[in-house]
């Protein structure tokens, strides 16, 4: 029993936790304290991470096997705690509001749900739980925009949703063990699209990333893995598309950071570089590959999530950033160095994980299309910079008035991304091991 209820805690923590915001401004002991409210979320999420981390490492499965607790599971829950608690610590919620936090951490939540799904429909429950959180945490600032990420996020849902149903009447069955074993050559045509429906929704859900956030787009990612991982003897359906994919999301990133645009512009072309090297990892469906793309993936969460937060709100441009806050201007910039694939941050480790599989699965014009526009991309995040350090903005700029915990938030950001990457061994075997747990060999 002790160990039964050691698994589930973490997903206990956080759901308390998001219902402890939600409810927070109809609790009198909380309705006069706003601050208490983001303390309690960030202890919470502390002790579900340290939970997960220490025994996480069981191997089990509950509730008749509708959940289950494998190395995949432990490598997905830890990555996004570990993200939604540098999040709760950057982001400046007394601006955003108490609701925001709340659905922020069911967002949460809705992606712990997948990491431990073992069917279909909590594979697509869960990321249909991160999605509108997310978009319901975007509308309480952005409510013109949460309407088109709703819109595309549903549409994107009901593509999956249908694909998903297809590929399980294919199989017999929507367990993913099942599947795994029922699915296989010869690959029907009907099959084939039926699978890529369900491939283009979820890397749709991945792309719409800086609309509908960090988190929505984690739950896209563990539903991606675990699917490919369950209908792994289909790769031959997208054995061609991927790294078509992959490179175009490549130099699309290489080509929008070179132009320029707004401050938070250089942001998303970053983000979609490394989007492109990660979806590089799952061409062909190897094991080694996979977990590549996912030790990178657990890097790009990070980064993605803490770096327009460390940024906050720029009137002035990226020109004299470091004058208002050193602290963001540092977290902005490990943020930024880390999507680009700056060595020696982890994205520099994952996008050269990536690579060496990619080079030994004989795809090596993958790899120079993938290392030139991360070439690029360097030179358009380091010009960018060179504004955040060196240039003044024209004018007085008043110092922002964020709280210390905020800094501090984008400080753990940048020493979290360093010691993924120095930590580069350990936590890449622990993804292939998660690439093996779903199903890949």
């Amino acid at each position: 029993m002790l160990t039964t209820a050691s698994l589930l805690l973490p997903e206990a923590l956080v759901a308390v936790a998001a219902v402890v915001c939600l409810f927070a401004p109809r609790l009198s002991p909380l309705r006069r304290q706003p601050w208490a409210s983001v303390a309690i979320a960030g202890v919470l999420l502390a002790v579900a991470l340290g939970v997960e981390l220490t025994a996480g490492a069981q191997l089990r499965t509950l509730f008749q096997g509708g959940f289950t607790q494998d190395r995949f599971a432990l490598f997905a829950k830890a990555v996004l705690l570990a993200t939604t608690l540098v999040v709760v610590l950057a982001a400046p919620w007394a601006e955003l509001g108490r609701p925001a936090l709340g659905l922020t951490l069911l967002a949460c939540f809705g992606g712990l749900v997948s990491a431990s799904a073992t069917d279909l429909a909590g594979l697509w429950a869960g990321l249909e739980l991160a999605v509108l959180a997310s978009v319901g945490a975007l509308a309480v600032r952005e409510p013109a925009a949460a309407r088109r990420a709703l819109l595309i996020g549903g549409s994107l849902g009901a593509l999956a949703a249908l694909g998903m149903a297809l590929v399980a009447a294919a199989a017999g069955s929507s367990e993913l063990a099942v599947m795994r074993t029922s699915l296989g050559p010869p690959l029907g045509l009907p099959l084939a699209l039926a699978v890529l429906l369900v491939f283009a929704a979820l890397l749709g859900q991945l792309a719409a990333a800086p609309a509908g956030g960090p988190l929505a787009a984690g739950a896209a990612g563990i539903v991606l893995i675990k699917f490919a991982g369950a209908a792994a003897a289909l790769a031959g359906a997208w054995a061609v598309l991927i790294p078509a994919l992959a490179a175009a999301a490549m130099v699309v990133a290489a080509l929008g950071a070179v132009a320029g645009g707004p401050a938070r512009g250089i942001i998303g072309w970053a983000g979609l570089l490394q989007l492109g090297w990660i979806v590089a990892g799952l061409a062909g469906g190897a094991r080694l590959g996979v977990g590549a793309g996912l030790f990178l993936f657990g890097a790009y969460l990070l980064a993605s999530a803490v770096a327009p937060l460390a940024l906050g709100e720029a009137p002035h441009g990226l020109a004299g950033l470091s004058d208002r806050s050193l602290a963001r201007a540092l977290g902005f910039s490990a943020c930024l160095l880390s999507l680009a694939g700056v060595p020696p941050l982890a994205g520099f480790f994952g996008a050269f994980t990536v690579s060496a599989q990619l080079a030994r699965g004989g795809l090596f014009w993958l790899v120079a299309v993938g290392f030139f526009a991360s070439a690029v991309v360097s030179f358009a995040v380091l010009r960018d910079l060179r504004l955040v350090f060196l240039a003044s903005p024209g004018e007085q700029v008043p110092r922002s008035s964020h709280g210390r915990v905020a800094y501090g938030g984008a400080l753990v950001a940048a020493a979290l991304l360093v010691a993924y990457g120095f930590l580069a061994n350990p936590i890449s075997g622990l993804a292939v091991q998660g690439a093996a747990a779903v199903g890949l060999r």
